[in-house]
């Protein structure tokens, strides 16, 4: 149970920490940046203000390393 608790723990700080790091890249249009998201084998490239959300649903920050499956 102290392992799951500690995982959420650093996820969750990590997490914070790459957000703040990504408020100040804004372009010069005052629009937000584009970031890559792996979700669910699949990257996305969002709004810099949605990556929140799914890094709290268990994505992850950068492009996925693995290409899913056409057989699933």
């Amino acid at each position: 149970m102290k392992t799951k608790w500690l995982k959420t723990t650093v996820l969750m700080i990590v997490a914070t920490f790459a957000v703040v790091g990504l408020q100040s890249k804004i372009d010069a249009g005052g629009a937000p940046k584009k970031v890559s998201v792996c979700h669910k084998g699949q990257t996305l490239e969002l709004p810099e203000p949605a990556v929140q959300a799914h890094l709290g649903h268990g994505d992850t920050l950068g492009p996925c390393t693995v290409t899913p499956s056409k057989n699933q």
